[in-house]
């Protein structure tokens, strides 16, 4: 068994474990010095004590970061375009529907049997199906510009369609949503500052990624934890509940903040090519980091293609170790400087 699939295994079985420790917000895979390592995201340093330094030879590395939806908190300075009314209607600029506050136009859509399209963003940015709370009904108006910014139903573009919902019992893999256009000319296949898509492509430790969003607009960062499982906590009914998302990506900024609020929605892509590899839908609004979900999944819960009559492009595992191993070298961050291993900090 090489070391990258003795990793994961060791992740899955001890993820559950490593989750109930009172304070741990997240775990996943990460790559430090070339090697996989368990990566332990938590809520402060206080909970490092609890964790082990190494779980069946594998590393444990740690980071301080909180994570929860980008949302009721949508009324962040937002550059003017990406709030205004757009049309048609690019990914990256702000949406919602007439029952939510909003966030941010993902990108077109095509349905993979009939070739259709839809309107692609967030669950709790069109609808909020979360737990036994359902704010918008199929059918409810979806409009741009956003609720939050004055959008009314005379800025209808269509209608919720369909929605992943949430729940809290099992580990949800997408936070999701479509809409159906009144009229497809309203949807334009670009998005803001990253062009056309081109493809998709599964996100990988230490690739560089862009996500263009409503709030913070165009941000750089990578790609630090892959295969994650995140408990994020999720204000209802003005009590805080906690969904648990699996298979989860989380990035870090090259500069300042990766997202904020607003930027549920926001597609993030690869960089120096117009490949999407996933959906930001939560965030640390200390930190700025982001956790976003992988578009495979997208591609497999909602059966839609970012890309019309184009092939998706698929990471093989030899590229998947190349990157994993030295994607972080020429990126101007690196992942030393965000992970502290454990036995680093339970040795001072």
């Amino acid at each position: 068994m090489s070391k990258y699939a003795k990793a994961y295994s060791v992740l899955e079985r001890w993820k559950k474990h490593l989750l109930n420790i009172p304070g741990v917000k997240a775990v996943g895979i990460t790559h430090i010095n070339c090697n996989p390592t368990i990566a332990v995201i938590v809520e402060s340093e206080d909970v490092v004590k609890y964790l082990p330094s190494s779980i069946e030879g594998v590393p444990v590395a740690y980071r301080v970061s909180k994570f929860r939806l980008f949302l009721e908190r949508l009324l962040y300075t937002s550059p003017a375009f990406r709030s205004a009314r757009v049309r048609p209607v690019p990914g990256g600029v702000g949406i919602s529907s007439t029952k939510t506050l909003g966030g941010t136009f993902t990108c077109t859509v095509y349905d993979l049997k009939t070739s259709e399209k839809y309107g692609l963003s967030c669950n709790h940015v069109l609808a909020f199906w979360f737990g036994p709370v359902k704010k918008a009904e199929i059918g409810e108006p979806v409009i741009q510009p956003p609720k939050a910014y004055g959008g009314t139903e005379e800025d209808r573009i269509g209608s919720l369609f369909k929605v992943v919902p949430i729940e809290e019992d099992k580990e949800n893999i997408v936070d999701a949503a479509l809409f159906k256009p009144d009229d497809p000319a309203i949807l334009d296949d670009y998005i803001l500052d990253i062009g056309e898509l081109e493809g998709w492509s599964h996100p990988l430790v230490g690739m560089e990624v862009r996500k263009s969003g409503l709030s913070t607009g165009t941000t750089h960062g990578i790609v630090t934890v892959t295969n994650a499982t995140v408990k994020v906590v999720v204000e209802i009914e003005g009590k805080e509940r906690v969904f648990t998302f699996t298979d989860v990506c989380l990035a870090s900024a090259t500069k300042g903040r990766m997202g904020y609020y607003g930027d549920s929605g926001s597609p993030v892509c690869e960089i120096g090519r117009a490949y999407i590899v996933g959906i930001l839908f939560a965030g640390d609004e200390e930190t700025g980091d982001i956790a976003f979900f992988p578009i495979k999944n997208v591609i497999k819960e909602l059966n839609v293609s970012p890309v019309k009559e184009r092939t998706p492009v698929y990471a093989k595992e030899e590229k998947t170790k190349f990157l994993a191993t030295i994607g972080a070298v020429g990126s101007g961050i690196a992942l030393t400087g965000l992970f502290t291993f454990v036995a680093e900090k339970k040795g001072k």
